[in-house]
């Protein structure tokens, strides 16, 4: 039977790592192409991961303080009690909502005490949310940072935390490119602007830029670096939770900001047959592929490069079946999670996932996944993995054996066009 509390530590995990995963992402993006207005009314948005930062939730009943209060709630949270006296779902919910609150305010003193511009940025960064109807003043703090210090980061996080207008009047997609010499993330926010606003020759010249990048940085990872310097604690229990929760959660809604625009655009050059911009196309998917350290965007790039007739058949192929292993790979993980969940050692599984959003921070996703492939069969780790998550309508794989166990990842094929 399962002890109370349990369904929710999955969903509270399952929300963040059916993130990382990319699923949901992947599947909007490619199965259910947005209508040509819609692609063309879009506008960029702010970042996924600056909108949970900004957003902190608001604390009800406070969390003791006291440590043999936090010790015996601790221990209800990891399930070191009788199963009867475990934590009862709404409880727990609210006990996460509550510690990540503390969590926020915790991490907003700690950065704000280092000095630096980033940190106080991210500070800043991390206030924009708070519910005292004063949420519009840290935006204008943050931007105006940004515009005194001309700090690449300090544009991006503004750019992705301000609303289009006065809050962030003098920065703009192209003002980061200009600071931040031979990077893919400023490049694709201005495409994605000047593709909403009609500017043929902006979006020519940043899918030209797109494509001659040398690197590829939204700062997403450096922001999740300095808060897993802040952390407190790597002793099981609720703020541990509490900091690997949200820290992947935050890493997972990473998007490619201005994708869409870029996938809309390029599939409108096949439809027309448009060949040089096809071949435009063919390179900035290359250049995603070599410099975004994601699975997201290395599974965008390898899907977008199948719909172009002029790619390289072969080598997108190989780069497909590289994506099905990291895919594989974060699925493993997965299912371990739920494996330490089902055998009544939830904390366990939150200590090592926590670990490992370090080594996100580090290495990034895709240098993390490489670093566990060493000594693996890529090839047949990616065949395994597409043959228990087939495409709709494909056969399986003839040589590989469907894994008996179901699927709890929500996974589904990146690249399905």
């Amino acid at each position: 039977m399962q002890e109370p509390g349990t369904g929710t530590r999955r969903w509270i995990w399952g929300t963040g790592l059916a993130a990382v995963l990319g699923l949901a992402l992947l599947v909007a993006l490619w199965r259910v192409p947005a209508p040509r207005a819609a692609r063309q009314q879009q506008t960029p948005t702010a970042s996924s991961w600056l909108a949970m930062l900004a957003a902190a939730p608001a604390a009800s009943a406070p969390l003791p303080r006291d440590a043999a209060g936090l010790a015996a709630y601790d221990a209800l949270w990891c399930g070191r009690t009788a199963p009867g006296a475990a934590l009862a779902a709404s409880t727990a919910e609210q006990a996460m909502v509550d510690a990540t609150s503390a969590l926020q305010a915790d991490w907003r003193a700690a950065l704000s005490a280092r000095g630096d511009p980033r940190s106080q940025g991210l500070a800043t960064l991390l206030g924009a949310g708070d519910s005292n109807g004063e949420g519009g003043t840290p935006r204008l703090r943050l931007a105006a940072q940004a515009a005194a210090t001309q700090d690449p980061a300090l544009i991006a996080w503004s750019l992705a935390a301000c609303a289009p207008g006065a809050d962030c009047a003098g920065l703009s997609p192209r003002l980061w490119a200009a600071r931040d010499a031979g990077n893919l993330a400023p490049w694709l926010a201005e495409f994605a602007r000047a593709a909403a606003a009609g500017e043929t020759g902006s979006l020519r010249e940043a899918l030209y830029q797109i494509g001659r990048a040398q690197r590829d940085d939204d700062y997403g990872r450096l922001a999740l670096g300095l808060l897993d310097q802040a952390r407190s604690t790597d002793a099981p229990g609720l703020r541990n939770s509490a900091e690997a929760v949200t820290e992947m959660g935050i890493f997972a809604a990473q998007p490619l900001a201005g994708w869409p625009a870029l996938r809309g655009h390029c599939l409108a050059a096949v439809a027309q047959g448009d060949l040089e911009e096809q071949r435009l196309c063919e390179v900035a998917a290359d250049a995603v592929w070599r410099l975004d350290d994601t699975v997201t965007g290395a599974a965008l790039a390898a899907a977008l490069a199948r719909r172009l007739p002029q790619a390289d058949a072969a080598l997108w192929a190989q780069r497909r079946r590289r994506v099905d292993a990291y895919l594989a790979l974060q699925n493993e993980r997965f299912e371990a999670y739920v494996g330490q969940l089902a055998a009544g050692r939830p904390c366990e599984g939150d200590v090592a996932l926590r670990r490992f959003v370090h080594v996100l921070a580090e290495r990034g996703e895709r240098g993390a996944l490489d670093t566990l492939l060493q000594g693996r069969d890529v090839d047949a780790l990616g065949q395994a993995y597409r043959a228990a998550h087939p495409a709709p309508g494909a056969p399986a794989a003839p040589d590989v054996a469907r894994p008996e166990a179901p699927d709890r990842s929500g996974a589904g094929r990146p690249d399905t066009p």
